[in-house]
């Protein structure tokens, strides 16, 4: 299965996180800290450094210096601990050129930020980025959850906590709802599988899905929150339709052709409607793995 079509094939009837309304819906906003909470610390409750957080602060998702192009969405927070922790919170809908470099820029951000005038010793609050991906990146081990930070390479040993990022592959997360023990694989279950589900699960278990039944319902949205998230429903599976068609008309070409040069023109074809349809050589090269010569017969 495809990474559109894990995102967009739902019919239930709550919103789908994995998109950029559903995912502040239920991560960003001030009254879903709670959930976030939650979330965190079951995430990071076995790290030998483990720190329970007990409050969360939503920063300016503007200070990320987001693009309109940038396919994901990402937002700021600074958990409370007792040494103090900055968090980047985002969802990573398809994968692109450089991607682990995306993640130090962004952690990058929150370091220089802390920066201070006249003397200074350069202690540094930690900055961790947890991303959530539709996709399974080819340079990460192929887990669910992926945790790196700062260690010396011979040892494993962590060395400093101040730059960490936390990777999780949604696609690789496969349990039943029976199959959730703990509070993080019924979160993430339910995070998954949101786009399609009837109804809420877990809600006799823990008071946060009664509280997410309710958010997330699309019953419950506006006028103006049903508009700006089918708006963005339609975007994405506008996108997802026009890259599935681009490729199968290659597929189909090169076949029919049956020659090298047949499956070379349906490769140049391929290339010129993603170009077309607003794509970045970069993402082109990425998604298609070819070479980036190619774009010189345009």
């Amino acid at each position: 299965m495809s990474e559109e079509e894990y995102i967009y094939d739902g019919e239930g009837r709550f919103v789908d996180p994995i998109l950029d309304f559903g995912f502040k819906k239920m991560f960003g906003e001030e009254d879903s800290a709670e959930v976030l909470m939650l979330f965190l610390n079951s995430l990071f409750k076995d790290e030998p450094d483990f720190e329970p957080i007990v409050e969360i602060t939503y920063i300016d998702k503007e200070a990320l210096g987001e693009t309109k192009n940038d396919r994901s969405s990402v937002f700021d927070i600074n958990c409370k601990t007792s040494t103090g922790k900055h968090f980047i919170i985002e969802m990573q809908k398809a994968t692109q050129p450089h991607f682990t470099d995306r993640t130090i820029y962004y952690i990058s951000r929150g370091i220089v930020r802390q920066a201070q005038k006249g003397t200074w010793d350069y202690q540094l609050t930690p900055v961790h980025c947890v991303s959530f991906l539709n996709f399974v990146n080819k340079h990460l081990e192929k887990e669910l959850v992926n945790s790196c930070g700062w260690t010396n390479l011979r040892t494993g040993r962590l060395v400093s906590d101040t730059i960490r990022a936390t990777y999780i592959q949604l696609p690789l997360f496969d349990k039943t709802k029976e199959e959730c023990a703990t509070i993080f694989d019924k979160i993430i279950y339910t995070f998954k599988n949101m786009r399609s589900l009837r109804d809420m699960p877990f809600t006799g278990e823990n008071s946060i899905f009664k509280f997410l039944e309710e958010k997330l319902s699309l019953a419950n949205l506006t006028e103006k929150e049903r508009d700006a998230y089918e708006e963005e429903l339609k975007v994405a599976r506008d996108n997802y339709a026009a890259l599935n068609y681009a490729t199968s008309e290659a597929r189909e070409k090169g076949r029919a052709e049956g020659r090298a040069e047949g499956r070379a023109e349906g490769v140049l074809a391929v290339v010129k409607k993603m170009l077309d349809k607003g794509k970045s050589k970069e993402e082109i090269v990425e998604l298609l793995d070819v070479d980036p010569s190619v774009f010189s017969s345009f």
